[in-house]
């Protein structure tokens, strides 16, 4: 008899264990945004994130797309300074034959800026009403803005004309809050108006992120 009690019990617990799985269920492949803000460990966790993409990204289409480093490395050959007769690495951007909207370099680096910036726009927004004291609240969004005007100045410079040469002609979209797969897109900003958006981050940066802070 007490097995069966045993057994009716275990079954009872069962049920009810499913029926809160089922009604509050739980992701496994990503973080819930309000635990990851919910500390400064959390938010530190997602600058490191945020670092290892752009260290590591890869559009999966070879070495020649590894990252910010082959951003650098295709400025490199379009330089005066490099030669690169032979086809191997980084050719098409020798050749200035990468310009194709549909070629993968300038997929990736439009691509991988954006996802960046968009990732520093959340930063900020979910920083305003952050459980962290104004001093910290401070220097972490100075370090997105950091990061999101680095981004839009490698933008800046891979599609549009340069600044000397035209500050009103076309330069790319200017996102400045969050934005989801179902937002509007944006049109073109000036090369001007991207500019000033680079040197308003670049500038509170420059003004709130002191040399003895923890992480550099």
């Amino acid at each position: 008899m007490n097995n069966i009690y045993i057994s009716i019990l275990a079954m009872l617990l069962v049920f009810t264990s499913c029926n809160e799985f089922v009604e509050e269920p739980v992701p496994t492949a990503e973080v819930n945004p309000d635990a990851v803000f919910s500390s400064e460990e959390g938010i530190r966790s997602f600058f490191t994130g945020t670092y290892r993409q752009i260290r590591f990204i890869n559009n999966t289409n070879g070495d020649d797309s590894e990252a910010y480093g082959a951003f650098l490395n295709t400025r490199n050959v379009k330089g005066n300074d490099c030669i690169r007769p032979q086809f191997d690495w980084f050719v098409f951007e020798y050749r200035y034959l990468d310009r194709i909207p549909t070629q993968r370099k300038p997929n990736h680096i439009w691509n991988a800026m954006y996802e960046i910036i968009n990732s520093m726009n959340v930063m900020i927004d979910r920083l305003a009403d952050a459980p962290i004291s104004d001093n910290s609240r401070t220097l972490f969004e100075a370090e997105a803005k950091a990061i999101r005007g680095l981004a839009y100045f490698d933008l800046i410079r891979e599609f549009a004309k340069p600044y000397a040469f035209d500050q009103n002609a076309p330069g790319v979209p200017i996102y400045l809050e969050p934005t989801t797969l179902e937002s509007e897109g944006r049109a073109r900003s000036t090369v001007g108006e991207v500019y000033e958006a680079i040197r308003e981050d670049l500038e509170f940066a420059s003004e709130n992120l002191t040399a003895n802070r923890e992480v550099k």
